[in-house]
């Protein structure tokens, strides 16, 4: 299976449904790993990384994480750690 073919097999997975295609492609996964079929086993693997990608929440949308506050300086110099011997 070229790679053309993993991605429209998974874009028509999502696009027939939607969130819980990555829940039909493990079901396929287990069905191939249960009658002992490897190539068919890896080729779901892929798709299901496909799906998986796909269904990835983009960066735009996104919550945006809150900065984090800075850290008061009280101008004394940091305690050392180790003793000299």
């Amino acid at each position: 299976m070229v790679h053309s073919e993993i991605l429209s097999s998974a874009a028509e997975l999502v696009a027939a449904h939607g969130d819980n295609a990555k829940f039909l492609v493990a079901e396929r996964v287990d069905q191939a790993l249960a009658q002992g079929d490897g190539e068919a086993h890896d080729r779901w693997c892929l798709i299901g990384k496909a799906v998986a990608l796909m269904l990835m929440p983009r960066a735009e949308a996104a919550k945006p994480v809150a900065a984090a506050k800075p850290v008061k300086q009280t101008g004394k110099p940091a305690a050392r750690a180790v003793k000299a011997a």
